[in-house]
């Protein structure tokens, strides 16, 4: 209780040295909250890279990436997304003269190894995630002083799942920094119309819409919010700004995509069936066609397998992300999120608030729609939101800033018990998570080193034979970390009845049979956080184990 109080005295004193800082004071602090993110980022990202393999979606994201760089984009069958993330993330393989061979060929055959150009691209993403960061402070701060402004950086550095994507090829971290920069920018254009503004939004909204579809979002954000402050705005002024806007967005836009001019019907096709109506005009040259093309690519993906709770759907549930969430936030944050809640009764929202509670609830409503529920890092756009809003507790009631900064720790700590497996992390130890979540969410195929490792650190027995069904489609990584360590199966193979069997959760789950026989047993170990490890000869009751009396696949022994 001593160091409560004396936590809490601290706040205040701090609290009231931060109201009568300087700006310069203000410029030196964001300075060293970008060099502790520098350290902590990059520190950990190298981790991520050494313990880690490529995961399921790295080799597209990087050939899509690289395929920008190239020239070649336009000649790819299937694109879901805008390529500017994607190719800012394969920028130091491209310096590396890694070039776009094929999606299996990305980490491999390739003048660096597979690990070289994980480390590289860790270290580089871990850099580029800095500005979002410093929004974190700067927003934060601009809203509730300067103690918000580090308590929203500090958790969002510390927070697992924003360090579980952060170093990864793949464009999510990139994403939320898009949209949160194209956010900030749209309130201040609303707070304060001017065509300089305009412009700055608009080639912010460009940016995020290359990077991730999901940026459409901010229109609805933004009109919103210039209703709220645009009150006895005459229709001339808004008409013109709408126009103007939508000129200076696609020509960011197009500029974006090196103003490319191509047909929509490329070499390749659209990878999609066309339509009778678009067949007249697929051949018509349009401008930014690599955009248009993620546009329409991206209306097939809004349909996915999904999993939760034990139940499979191709459509999602609309409760997906509210449960994911118990199990992905730690519980500090959480606490940290309630004492935000609570601080509403205390203190009454502000004009410059809408800049975060307009776009918070937008996502929140598109994560209860949207039908894609395949792991939590389809969220983190809202969670950045919401983080940066429960920091006005520490303005609406000095004394929970203690309190505050103990839950932020708390959740740091936690984070820690999972380095350098943040990708399954989970808030707090459940039996048979792997059962209640999947996809992403736990295991994403980066525990193949991991494996190797588990394998190479144990002394079998003879004749105890190793089975692999972890992500057999991936034969150059099983390959190059595996070897002949273990065989691997497909899950059309028969299936192992003795030996040590090493399965992914989401092949586990994805397959009734399996999930039905081994829902029962406990995992002899978890490798990774990640990977199962079922000891089938230690299971087994009276001879072999047994799948099912009537599954053909049950097999080799």
């Amino acid at each position: 209780m001593r160091v409560v109080l004396s936590l809490i005295q601290w706040s205040e004193d701090r609290s009231r040295r931060v109201s009568r800082m300087p700006a310069a004071g203000s410029r030196w602090s964001l300075i060293l909250v970008l060099m502790i993110g520098a350290v902590v980022q990059v520190g950990r990202g190298v981790a991520i890279a050494e313990a880690h393999t490529e995961r399921l979606d790295d080799p597209a994201m990087l050939h899509h990436g690289l395929s920008f760089l190239d020239g070649t984009f336009n000649r790819l069958e299937w694109v879901r997304n805008p390529p500017v993330g994607a190719a800012l993330g394969a920028f130091p393989l491209w310096l590396a003269g890694v070039r776009p061979r094929g999606v299996d060929l990305v980490f491999y055959d390739q003048p660096i190894s597979p690990e070289e150009a994980l480390r590289r691209v860790a270290i580089w993403k871990s850099l580029l995630s800095l500005p979002l960061i410093g929004l974190a402070f700067h927003w934060a701060r601009s809203l509730y002083g300067q103690g918000a402004g580090w308590l929203a950086s500090i958790a969002i550095l510390v927070e697992p799942n924003f360090a579980a994507h952060t170093p990864l090829p793949t464009t999510d971290v990139l994403c939320v920094q898009g949209f949160a920069f194209a956010a900030w920018l749209s309130w201040r254009y609303c707070a304060a119309p001017s065509t300089a503004r305009l412009a700055g939004f608009a080639a912010g909204f460009a940016f995020a819409l290359m990077m991730k579809l999901t940026a459409i979002l901010l229109l609805p954000v933004v009109a919103v919010t210039a209703a709220l402050n645009w009150r006895g705005t005459s229709l001339r002024f808004v008409l013109r700004h709408v126009i103007l806007g939508a000129l200076f967005t696609f020509f960011v836009l197009w500029a974006l995509t090196g103003f490319d001019v191509a047909p929509m019907l490329n070499q390749s096709g659209l990878g999609r069936p066309i339509p009778a109506w678009l067949a007249p005009f697929a051949n018509w040259p349009v401008p930014a066609r690599m955009f248009w093309a993620a546009v329409w690519d991206g209306r097939y993906a809004m349909s996915w397998p999904a999993f939760l709770l034990g139940m499979h759907s191709q459509t999602g549930w609309w409760y997906y992300f509210p449960i994911l969430a118990l199990y992905k936030i730690p519980l500090g944050i959480m606490g940290l999120l309630a004492l935000g809640v609570a601080s509403f009764r205390r203190r009454p929202v502000t004009a410059p608030e809408q800049g975060l509670l307009v776009p918070l609830a937008a996502l929140i409503v598109f994560l209860l729609l949207v039908p894609v529920n395949v792991g939590f890092r389809h969220a983190l756009p809202a969670y950045f939101f919401a983080i940066l809003l429960a920091t006005r507790a520490v303005a609406s009631a000095p004394r929970i800033g203690a309190f505050a900064w103990l839950f932020v720790a708390a959740a740091g700590t936690h984070a820690l018990t999972f380095h350098p497996d943040y990708l399954s992390y989970v808030n707090f130890s459940r039996e048979k998570v792997a059962r209640d979540i999947g996809d992403s969410n736990l295991d994403w195929g980066q525990a193949t080193k991991q494996i190797a490792r588990w394998l190479d650190d144990r002394r079998l027995p003879p004749g105890k034979h190793v089975w692999l069904i972890y992500h057999p489609e991936r034969k150059d990584t099983l390959r190059h970390y595996i070897g002949d360590r273990a065989t691997s199966l497909d899950l059309t193979d028969p299936r192992p009845t003795s030996g040590i069997l090493i399965i992914s959760p989401m092949q586990e789950t994805g397959d009734p049979v399996v999930e039905k026989r081994l829902r029962a047993l406990v995992p002899d170990a978890v490798i990774g956080h990640a990977a199962l490890v079922y000891d089938l000869d230690a299971h087994a009751s009276g001879g072999a184990f047994q799948w099912n009396d009537t599954d053909p696949r049950a097999g080799p022994r």
